[in-house]
């Protein structure tokens, strides 16, 4: 099954793109967060035949719903409304830690979504 990993930022929005049955998770890229990401999300699912979507979410170290949990799950709404796929929201709390541990780039959350989707893939 094709999986596409969002880590869904205030300015950004990274892809990861997993391959559940080869076991293959891979950074795929980095978009502006603009009026064009739900076409860009539409095109990225229909050429690469994506089956269900992981949607970071963004919970406190609590475990609760803070400010940018709440954005994540209004898109996460529009896409349930946009996309006839599965979508699913998983904790990525501590995500972007890790990107910026494993990743001297500047801008790294295509990294975040890579850690996200492997994250959930462990929980296959």
């Amino acid at each position: 099954m094709l999986i596409l990993g969002i880590d869904y930022g205030t300015k950004r929005v990274g892809f990861a793109l997993g391959d559940t049955t080869l076991g293959i998770i891979k950074p795929l890229k980095i978009v502006k967060k603009d009026e064009n990401l739900l076409n860009t999300i539409k095109g990225i699912v229909k050429s690469y035949n994506v089956q269900r979507i992981v949607l970071g979410y963004p919970l406190t170290p609590l475990g609760k719903e803070g400010q940018r949990a709440k954005k994540v799950r209004r898109f996460y709404e529009l896409l349930r409304k946009e996309l006839n796929i599965e979508i699913m929201l998983f904790d990525e709390r501590y995500s972007t830690q890790e990107a910026r541990r494993l990743s001297q780039e500047e801008h790294i959350d295509h990294i975040s979504a890579y850690i996200i989707l492997e994250e959930y893939v462990k929980t296959l």
